[in-house]
C-alpha cells in the first residue's frame, strides 16, 4: 500500500505544480475552524493503537467518523486529479445539504463522494493501477451498501472492512505530513512563474512544516494562504464557479519582470540551471523581453566581449545565476560527469561538464564527442561573468592540451549571435572571384597564399586570442616581405628592396627613437625593444608598409599605432607571441577584443590591396541569406513568450555549427 500511496504523491507533484502545493494547503477562504484533517489523523493514530490491543468497543462509532471525513476524502480527489495533470478544487465531492440546499460540510448520507472518488481513481488504472486497486478492495460493492444506507455497519460482518479502512485512511495522512515536512524543510522555497511574472514562496511553520503560501506579484502586492492548527488566512484571491483558484493580479499593474519584496528576484536567483541536462530550450519568458534587454545591454555596452550580454541577459530572464555551453571535442572522459572549480577574483565558479549522446548521424559524429556545459556564477555582474567565460575557455584549454586533443565550445544564448549564412554570389561577384584567382602575380602568389592561410585559420578559430594572433600575422607576414622588397607588386606601392645603407639607418632611427622613449624609465624594455623593433624591425617594417599601402594618415594606420591602456597592436602581438598575457585577466583580455575587429579589416583589406595593385577597386561581399527553420531552432528566437510546441529539445548536431 505503501509504495502505491508514495506513487500518487509523487505524480500529483510532477503533474501538479503549484496545483499539487494548493492541495497539500487545501487552500480555501477564511476560518476560524480547527484542522478537520489533523483532528482525523489524530484520531486515526488513536484508533491503530487501539486495535493492536483487541476489538474496537466503539468500532461504529469510529466507521461513522471515518464515513464523515469529507476533508481527507477531498484531499485524496484533489491528489488524484493532480496526478492526472488537473488543477486544485476547493469541495471537489458532492457534499451533504441542508433542508435549505446549502453545504453542511458533513459527508452526503447516500454515499455519493465514495462514488465520485472510485470513478476519479479511474484516471489512475494505466499509472498507478495498484492505488485504484486498493481504493475498489476498500469501497468494495458489499460495504459500498452501508455508504448507500442500503444495510447497517455490523461489526462482525464488517471488522475487516473497517480495519483496512483506518490502514488506507492513515496511510494516506500519514504521508501527507510527511510530504508537508518535506517540502517545509527544503532548502529552496523560492520559485517564479513560467506562466506569469508571479513568483511563489513556499512557507514553513517553526515545526518545518509547509503551512502557507504567498504569491509575490510584479507590482509588489502578495496573494497568500496560511493554514494554521484553529484557522486559515487568505487573500486576495477567489474561485471560479467550479472552485478553482483565481490569483487576483493585474498583469499590466507591475514592471516585466519576476519581484519578491520588491527586489527583481533575478539578483536573488534561482539554483541550478534553466534547461536539463542534454536539452537546449528557447528561454520562456512571460512577457515582453525588450526591457531587461535594454538593460543588458547597457549594462555590457563597453564590453568588447559581446557574449557577456547574452550571459547577462539568461540570467535576468530565467532568474539562473549560471552560464550555459556546449562543447565539441576530439576526447572523451571515462566519466559521464566532470566537475571542477576555479577561482575568481570575485569568488569561486564550480564548472561542470556532461557528456551526451547525440543523434546518429555517421558523417557528423565520427571522432566527435559533445557535453552540455555549466558554469555557476559566484555573481551575475558584468567583470565576474566576463572571468567565468575566460575561466570556461581555459578550463577546456587545459583538457585539450593535457590530453593532446582538440576543442571548441559556444555559449547557448548569445544575444550577438551572427551565423554565417550561405553566402550568394552574382554573376558580378562570381566574375570578379574569377578574376581574383587568376589575376595574382606569380611571384607574389605563395606569400599572398600563407598570409590568406593565416587569415582563414583566424577567421575559423573560437578563440580569441587565437584569433588576434593569426590575423597579426597574415598582416606581419606580408608587410615585411613587402618592405624587404621581396614582393614584385612592392615597385607599384614605392617600395623597392633597400640597400644595406638603407637597412642601417632604418635601424639606427628606430634605436634611437626608443632609446629617448624608454631608455631613462625603463633600460631593460629599451634593449629588448631595440633588438626586435630595431634590429629585427618587426615593427617598424610593418608601420612601413601599413604606410604605403594605406597612406600615412588612413584610420587603419592610427588604429596600428594607437595604444588602449598603454599598448598598440605590435604590443599585443608581443604579449600573445612571448607568453607576457594573462588570459584571465579581464583588463588585458579587454585590449584584444577591442582591437580584434579592426584588426580583421586591416587583415583582409591589405591582402586584397596587396592582391590587386593600388589601382583596383574592390567591394567585400557580404550578400548572404539563412535558411531559419522556425520553431526547431533555438538559436533562432533565443527567447519566447510562449513555448513553441515540440517534443523535445534535445542538442542536434546543427544547432553546434
Amino acid at each position: 500500500m505503501g509504495k502505491s500511496i508514495s506513487k500518487l504523491y509523487l505524480d500529483a507533484k510532477v503533474n501538479g505544480g503549484l496545483q499539487f502545493i494548493f492541495t497539500l494547503l487545501r487552500a480555501e477562504g477564511w476560518t476560524n475552524e480547527s484542522d478537520q484533517i489533523r483532528a482525523l489523523y489524530g484520531f486515526l493514530q488513536g484508533v491503530k493503537q487501539g486495535i493492536k490491543r483487541g476489538p474496537l468497543d466503539d468500532a461504529t462509532q469510529v466507521f461513522q467518523t471515518l464515513t464523515a471525513a469529507l476533508d481527507t476524502y477531498n484531499l485524496i480527489y484533489n491528489l488524484v486529479a493532480n496526478a492526472a495533470g488537473e488543477t486544485y478544487r476547493v469541495s471537489p465531492l458532492p457534499n451533504a445539504l441542508d433542508e435549505r440546499g446549502f453545504g453542511t460540510g458533513a459527508a452526503p448520507k447516500n454515499g455519493e463522494h465514495i462514488d465520485a472518488l472510485l470513478q476519479k481513481a479511474k484516471s489512475l488504472v494505466d499509472t498507478n493501477p495498484e492505488f485504484y486497486k486498493i481504493l475498489e478492495e476498500t469501497y468494495n460493492d458489499d460495504v459500498k451498501n452501508i455508504y448507500r444506507h442500503e444495510r447497517d455497519f455490523d461489526v462482525s460482518r464488517d471488522k475487516e472492512h473497517l480495519y483496512k479502512l483506518v490502514d488506507f485512511l492513515h496511510d494516506v495522512l500519514k504521508k501527507y505530513y510527511r510530504t508537508l515536512r518535506q517540502i517545509g524543510g527544503q532548502k529552496q522555497k523560492v520559485f517564479p512563474s513560467n506562466a506569469t511574472f508571479d513568483v511563489f514562496e513556499l512557507l514553513a511553520n517553526e515545526v518545518g512544516e509547509l503551512f502557507g503560501i504567498d504569491v509575490h506579484h510584479s507590482d509588489g502586492s502578495i496573494s497568500t494562504f496560511k493554514r494554521y492548527a484553529d484557522r486559515t488566512e487568505q487573500g486576495p484571491y477567489s474561485f471560479t464557479d467550479k472552485g478553482e483558484i483565481i490569483i487576483l493580479n493585474s498583469p499590466t499593474s507591475g514592471v516585466p519582470m519576476w519581484m519578491l519584496n520588491k527586489k527583481p528576484f533575478y539578483e536573488i536567483g534561482f539554483p541550478g540551471r534553466y534547461n536539463n541536462i542534454g536539452e537546449w530550450k528557447p528561454i520562456n519568458y512571460p512577457g515582453n523581453s525588450q526591457e531587461i534587454q535594454q538593460k543588458t545591454r547597457k549594462a555590457a555596452e563597453s564590453e568588447a566581449d559581446k557574449r557577456i550580454e547574452g550571459c547577462l541577459f539568461y540570467v535576468m530572464a530565467t532568474c539562473h545565476h549560471a552560464v550555459e555551453f556546449v562543447v565539441k571535442s576530439n576526447f572523451t572522459i571515462p566519466y559521464d560527469f566532470l566537475s571542477t572549480s576555479v577561482v575568481l577574483p570575485t569568488g569561486e565558479t564550480r564548472i561542470q561538464l556532461h557528456k551526451i549522446k547525440m543523434p546518429d548521424v555517421p558523417s557528423k559524429t565520427a571522432n566527435v564527442e559533445v557535453y552540455d556545459g555549466t558554469a555557476f556564477l559566484p555573481a551575475i555582474d558584468v567583470e565576474t561573468i566576463g572571468n567565468t567565460l575566460d575561466a570556461i575557455g581555459s578550463v577546456l584549454n587545459r583538457i585539450a592540451f593535457r590530453v593532446d586533443g582538440r576543442v571548441e565550445w559556444k555559449i547557448k544564448y548569445n544575444t550577438h549571435a551572427s551565423g554565417s549564412g550561405l553566402h550568394h554570389l552574382s554573376k558580378g561577384h562570381f566574375d570578379e572571384l574569377g578574376e581574383y584567382l587568376m589575376g595574382l602575380k606569380g611571384g607574389d602568389a605563395g606569400l599572398i597564399d600563407t598570409a590568406i592561410s593565416w587569415y582563414t585559420t583566424a577567421k575559423n578559430s573560437t578563440n580569441t586570442f587565437t584569433k588576434y594572433l593569426n590575423y597579426y600575422i597574415a598582416v606581419e607576414s606580408l608587410a615585411v616581405a613587402l618592405a624587404d622588397g621581396e614582393m614584385v607588386i612592392g615597385e607599384e606601392f614605392g617600395l623597392s628592396k633597400p640597400t644595406r645603407q638603407e637597412k642601417k639607418k632604418a635601424s639606427e632611427e628606430c634605436i634611437k627613437k626608443l632609446h629617448d622613449e624608454l631608455y631613462e624609465s625603463n633600460p631593460i624594455s629599451f634593449v629588448q625593444k631595440a633588438y626586435s623593433e630595431g634590429i629585427g624591425s618587426l615593427r617598424a617594417k610593418t608601420e612601413l608598409s601599413l604606410r604605403k599601402i594605406f597612406g600615412d594618415e588612413h584610420a587603419y594606420v592610427r588604429e596600428f599605432l594607437d595604444k588602449t591602456d598603454g599598448k598598440n597592436m605590435y604590443d599585443l602581438r608581443n604579449d600573445l607571441a612571448h607568453g607576457n598575457f594573462n588570459h584571465i585577466d579581464r583588463k588585458e583580455a579587454y585590449t584584444i577584443r577591442k582591437k580584434l575587429g579592426v584588426l580583421e579589416d586591416i587583415a583582409y583589406h591589405f591582402i586584397m590591396k596587396l592582391s590587386l595593385g593600388p589601382n583596383k577597386e574592390y567591394k567585400r561581399s557580404s550578400s548572404f541569406s539563412m535558411s531559419i527553420p522556425f520553431g526547431d531552432d533555438p538559436r533562432n528566437y533565443m527567447v519566447v513568450s510562449n513555448m513553441p510546441m515540440k517534443k523535445d529539445w534535445k542538442i542536434q548536431w546543427e544547432w553546434l555549427d
